[in-house]
């Protein structure tokens, strides 16, 4: 557990995102409204119910705490959800069923693979084999020859796009293998998840001070910020300004 650091003073709550269609990335900063409203206990205890409500599988909470000498309220989440086995082993089907379907559409496309790059490969040899003759003779067959030429690279190119997918497919099946091995360990552990992405937000409430842990914050501060924003955004207490914009979004 680390010090308690005090939002838009220790903190300062940048977020990243995106304009014009996702194509350029903006930088924003989170800044406390000049007529935040005053957040009650109350105020706090309503957004927990939304929370729950929106993210069913997970279990928000507000209790008072205290913490270097200050009565607080966290708002936090539970580190472990039980969820329900017969729900889990669902899932953990249609994922091996998916995984399944991705493997087959992986071998499919692999046998589809090898038979072009046979025809492939006879369209390779018979250009070489025009090319290796006198000029005079591939003079004669010039439109043939020119005709092997785009067929050679028409078949390249479409290989190549085999790969890709091919390997794409693969990826997705080794994803899918990741998450029924995690759905297994789950089930193994009885139904129990530990919850990622949580940051404990702590708020005085007489003086309308906001608080994170340090330690909390630096485990992901993008992602602390934007739960930040998230968070101080839906209670009234904090605006997102627009800062500037970083750069065109690069794709491939």
């Amino acid at each position: 557990m680390g010090r308690l650091l005090e939002v838009f003073k220790d903190v300062e709550v940048v977020v990243e995102g995106a304009a014009m269609n996702g194509r350029y990335r903006t930088l924003a900063k989170v800044e406390p409204r000049a007529d935040a409203r005053k957040v009650e206990l109350k105020d706090l205890r309503d957004y927990v119910e939304r929370l729950n409500v929106r993210y069913s599988d997970r279990r928000f909470f507000v209790k008072k705490v205290k913490r270097d000498g200050l009565k607080l309220y966290v708002l936090d989440q539970l580190t472990h959800v039980a969820e329900d086995l017969d729900v889990l082993n669902t899932r953990l089907r249609k994922t091996l069923e998916a995984a399944n379907v991705v493997v087959g559409e992986a071998e499919r496309v692999k046998e589809e693979f090898e038979a072009k790059r046979k025809e492939y490969e006879v369209y390779r040899v018979e250009m070489e084999r025009i090319l290796r003759r006198s000029w005079l003779i591939r003079w004669i067959w010039y439109f043939r020859l020119k005709e092997l030429k785009r067929k050679v690279m028409e078949w390249s190119e479409m290989l190549k796009g085999y790969e890709e997918k091919v390997a794409r497919l693969n990826a997705r099946h080794e994803e899918l293998k990741a998450e029924a091995e995690a759905l297994k360990e789950q089930i193994s552990r009885g139904g129990v998840k530990e919850v990622k992405g949580r940051l404990p937000i702590y708020f005085d409430l007489q003086s309308q001070k906001v608080y994170v842990d340090e330690d909390d914050y630096k485990v992901e501060p993008k992602l602390s910020n934007y739960i930040l924003m998230r968070t101080l955004g839906a209670l009234g207490v904090s605006q997102t300004r627009y800062v500037k914009v970083l750069g065109r979004v690069q794709h491939g």
